[in-house]
């Protein structure tokens, strides 16, 4: 009788540790798949200093609210003549499947098929996301507008060195793209 009993407690012993393990198992793919799509949740609006960002080549940090999305403070791109770039700190997107990038830019100067790249570094090489262009994508000088780009994970390689930056395209001196609430 001794050995009956403890053949059932013993059988349901497993039988709660396998229903333990279902549930926690459940629950971890349910959180992977709701929340696998995630900005990578840093905001960047420049009114703190560079806030790890690299400026090179005619690119500076704005004190403007007029060329600001929100607050005072922007990121300027200058035209392309020399490379004017802004390159964000290295961000850790390896625990991610897709990541969505947003930000808000207004332009100066642009003329048509002026404009500015997206470009990604995925651990080792830099791709150019999206081009986008005066007429096509934004309509009008000064004028604030939000942009995103999902970055999917089974396209791009999601390192933990990933990288975004801006880079000028404009065709002459006096043109600048004001870049914003990068999130």
């Amino acid at each position: 009788m001794k050995n009956v009993f403890a053949q059932f407690f013993s059988k349901i012993a497993c039988i709660v540790l396998l229903e333990n393990f279902r549930t926690k198992f459940f629950t971890y793919i349910l959180f992977s798949f709701l929340f696998s799509n995630l900005t990578f949740g840093q905001t960047y609006d420049f009114e703190s200093g560079n806030q790890g960002w690299t400026f090179g080549n005619n690119s500076i940090r704005y004190n403007d609210d007029f060329w600001a999305c929100s607050g005072d403070y922007s990121a300027g791109v200058f035209d392309d003549n020399n490379g004017s770039v802004i390159t964000s700190p290295p961000i850790n997107l390896t625990t991610y499947t897709n990541v969505d990038f947003s930000f808000c830019v207004k332009t100066d100067g642009h003329e048509n098929n002026d404009g500015f790249d997206l470009e990604y570094f995925n651990g080792s090489s830099w791709v150019i996301l999206k081009s986008y262009v005066i007429g096509t994508d934004y309509a009008n000088n000064f004028t604030a507008y939000n942009f995103s780009f999902s970055l999917d994970g089974s396209v791009h390689t999601l390192a933990n060195n990933s990288q975004f930056r801006f880079i000028g395209k404009a065709n002459r001196s006096n043109e600048w793209s004001f870049f914003d609430d990068i999130v």
